[in-house]
């Protein structure tokens, strides 16, 4: 058994733990800056806020995959440390949702952009962190034998990039308007 590779660095823990605290510490401030009366404290909160929400939420599933990429950690576990932090944003959003919406609602608001982005996004991102880790590895060694473009990152790439697309086709309305017409049929 092969033990360096079932072992699990406590130093992986670390990144993606900051990300995790981070994503909810900068979202509870965003979310009750508008509680601050002061315009000069409020102004400092909200763009404070947000500016960590996006650092923590949506940039650092490629910083925790490409420092972390050498450390032979397998794939299944760096995707998990990478992907925790908009997995949990995406989770606070829907939970947002709980109280005002009926469950079944609550499950198609599931596939809602807002809900999605964070989740598809880091897909994409890991996907490609993973390649240019690979390539950059490749490079290195100069070893032809490292493949470059692996099925779980084609398959990131694919799944990201595509719905990060359709988000965003004609602006966002293709996908907005397609779903608020799932909605209403569905609840209207």
């Amino acid at each position: 058994m092969n033990t360096t590779k079932n072992k699990f660095p406590a130093n992986l823990w670390i990144p993606a733990s900051a990300a995790v605290t981070g994503t909810i510490l900068f979202t509870l401030i965003y979310n009750n800056s508008v509680e601050i009366r002061n315009p000069f404290l409020n102004n400092l909160a909200v763009w404070g806020g947000f500016a960590g929400m996006i650092i923590c939420t949506y940039i650092s599933p490629l910083i925790i995959y490409i420092f972390n990429f050498n450390k032979e950690t397998l794939f299944r576990r760096l995707f998990w440390l990478a992907a925790a932090a908009p997995i949990l944003k995406s989770f606070m959003i829907l939970s947002s949702f709980f109280g005002i919406y009926t469950i079944p609602e609550v499950l198609l608001l599931m596939i809602h952009h807002c809900v999605l982005a964070p989740v598809v996004f880091a897909f994409f991102e890991i996907g490609i962190a993973s390649v240019i880790c690979r390539l950059i590895k490749r490079i290195k060694t100069r070893d032809k034998a490292i493949k470059v473009l692996l099925r779980k990152e084609t398959v990131l790439l694919v799944i990201g990039g595509g719905l990060f697309t359709l988000f965003f086709w004609e602006l966002g309305h293709f996908y907005y308007y397609t779903f608020l017409n799932l909605y209403l049929k569905l609840f209207g």
